[in-house]
């Protein structure tokens, strides 16, 4: 008689996939294992944590196993889940646009605290579109547009926008705006070094597509384009928010004040970072 099959159970696998992912020194293996489980078995979290022994049939094994296998070669886990979280929504992403990043939700914190009523407000490479989607939410009344230079970039934010509350241009920055049409523009655009790409996780720098992450030799390469353009576009009295770096910090502020930007200003991130940065027409 053949003895009967063992069969793993869900919280033997979480364990084992954990020890794997940390041998290959995969970041947060523990979360990891988690989301895959989640996603590969449609269960939530709390049914996974509550009922351990839920054993894993063959089928599941299967599914958990090409997922785990994606992930122990550095595979962002939103690239293999096919989403991420970002404020309250939950938006596509994919191998052709950047994840959207916690720093990036402090930006939208930040656009809140300056009690602003824009009627008209333009997200510049908008990527997955979670900057213009999320300040259609915070200002209902403003005409909300993101542009992006790649079409694959723009399907991905329509794809996040079912009810069409952003309009969508594919434009190399802001070539194809007219002057003094903004009240708001933000732009979290490339500015990392090339070296400090060669020195991020293998889950960036092997995975997210380089053009969202590029800054050139200094990182200010965006900057250079963005904000000449920006001051153009801008009505009287617009405000222009970025995200950047520590090491471009510098160089941004001086761009702001070449372009005959006020009210200048630099802001840190909830780690101390000089993150964002301000400067009104």
């Amino acid at each position: 008689m053949k003895p009967p099959e063992h069969k793993i159970s869900l919280a033997e696998w979480i364990r084992l996939a954990q020890l794997r992912l940390h041998h290959a020194e995969v970041e947060s293996p523990r979360e990891s294992a988690l989301l895959l489980a989640e996603h590969a078995l449609a269960l939530t979290r709390s049914r996974i944590l509550a009922d351990p022994g839920h054993p894993l049939s063959s089928h599941d094994l299967a599914i958990l196993e090409e997922l785990l296998e994606r992930r122990l070669r550095h595979e962002p886990v939103a690239y293999i889940l096919g989403r991420k979280g970002f404020r309250d929504h939950i938006f596509t992403v994919s191998s052709k646009v950047l994840i959207p990043r916690p720093e990036t939700e402090e930006l939208i914190d930040l656009i809140s605290s300056y009690q602003l009523g824009p009627k008209s407000i333009l997200d510049a490479g908008t990527g997955t579109g979670c900057l213009a989607i999320c300040l259609s939410g915070m200002f209902p009344a403003a005409q909300v547009c993101g542009c992006d230079f790649s079409s694959e970039a723009l399907q991905c934010a329509r794809n996040n926008d079912p009810d069409r509350r952003v309009h969508w241009v594919e434009s190399d920055w802001l070539a194809c705006f007219r002057p003094s049409v903004f009240d708001l523009i933000v732009s979290n655009p490339p500015y990392l070094t090339r070296q400090e790409i060669l020195q991020t996780d293998p889950q960036v720098r092997n995975y997210e597509p380089v053009l969202a992450l590029d800054g050139g030799a200094d990182g200010c390469e965006a900057f250079r384009r963005l904000i000449p353009q920006a001051s153009k576009a801008l009505a009287p009295g617009g405000i222009l928010f970025l995200e950047g770096s520590p090491t471009v910090a510098l160089s941004v502020l001086k761009l702001l004040s070449d372009w005959d930007f006020h009210s200048i200003e630099m802001h840190r991130d909830l780690s101390g970072k000089e993150r964002f940065f301000t400067g009104r027409k």
